[in-house]
């Protein structure tokens, strides 16, 4: 994080922390700038022992940013703090993870009540493993890094095609710095857009997405060429329900399952539910954008 401070009449301001400390069961991290004695500190938290304070304190400088980064490797159980990349510190502690008070930024205590940080702060992140040096550099010069990428859909229409014909995929994608589309497209521009295939034969596209961290994101979908689909499986019925799952206002759900044994997607657009023969729409399957993005050979609710 990056943090400037103004000081304080009093001590332990802290722009950062995660704490529970019944002490001797003190559990978590915290950043304190301990005025009125002017250092950043890495306080922590090692199970049934007292909190420890991270050595080799680094100077704050009041009124002036600076970039501050504390590490712990849970298989050296080596704590560390660095300064503007630079390591300023490092023992052997253990860091008890905390898991019973919340994520507090700008303030101090357990729940953020009291110790409140006098100044500014930016670029607050956690990672779940230990970063290098040159790691803690590349987010100081460059910033946090936006997460890895995501693929919100990859769907093509229509489901089946001749010989000949033509397809459209459509992607729509987050945090990627680049989309690629296999076999026979190759890359492709923006977070969503679509593009026309011709594939002979049936065909399964794979859609990568790269950002700024790992891992990638891939979706894959198959085209159907000059094939018959085998018909959908109402696998499940469920109607007028009393009991066992509820929704979001705490009523009974319905519910139908949907089986799609092929290989490739199948719309359900303009599909419908009737238990009157005389009347084959009387329940049209609801939400288009939804039924379109039917998983191949999957059950679907």
């Amino acid at each position: 994080m990056w943090a400037k401070s103004n000081g304080g009449a009093g001590a332990w301001n802290s722009p950062v922390t995660s704490r529970h400390d019944l002490n001797p069961d003190s559990k978590g991290y915290l950043i304190y700038d301990s005025q009125p004695s002017g250092v950043w500190t890495f306080w922590s938290g090692n199970g049934t022992r007292n909190g420890n304070w991270q050595i080799g304190w680094p100077k704050v400088k009041l009124g002036q940013w600076q970039h501050i980064a504390i590490i712990y490797d849970n298989a050296t159980e080596t704590k560390k703090l660095t300064l503007r990349g630079n390591l300023k510190g490092s023992t052997k502690e253990l860091v008890a993870p905390n898991d019973k008070t919340p994520f507090n930024i700008g303030s101090g205590s357990d729940y953020g009540t009291t110790y409140h940080f006098e100044g500014l702060i930016d670029d607050v992140a956690v990672w779940n493993n230990a970063l290098t040096s040159r790691e803690i550099r590349n987010v100081m010069n460059n910033g946090v890094p936006r997460g890895a990428p995501a693929v919100v859909g990859f769907s093509a229409s229509p489901p089946l095609i001749r010989s000949g014909g033509d397809r459209h995929l459509s992607w729509e994608v987050l945090r990627a710095d680049s989309v690629s589309i296999t076999p026979g497209v190759g890359s492709v521009a923006g977070a969503s857009g679509q593009v026309v295939v011709s594939p002979d034969a049936t065909t399964t596209y794979t859609l990568t997405a790269v950002g700024d961290s790992t891992p990638n994101a891939t979706a894959q979908l198959t085209v159907g060429v000059d094939v018959e689909a085998m018909p959908l499986v109402l696998s499940e019925f469920v109607a007028d329900n009393q009991n066992g799952l509820t929704d979001a206002d705490g009523d009974p759900e319905d519910w139908i399952e949907i089986h799609n044994p092929n290989p490739f997607a199948i719309e359900l657009e303009g599909w419908s539910l009737t238990d009157n023969p005389l009347r084959p729409d009387k329940w049209e399957i609801p939400d288009p954008e939804h039924s379109r993005r039917r998983i191949p050979d999957r059950f679907c609710v």
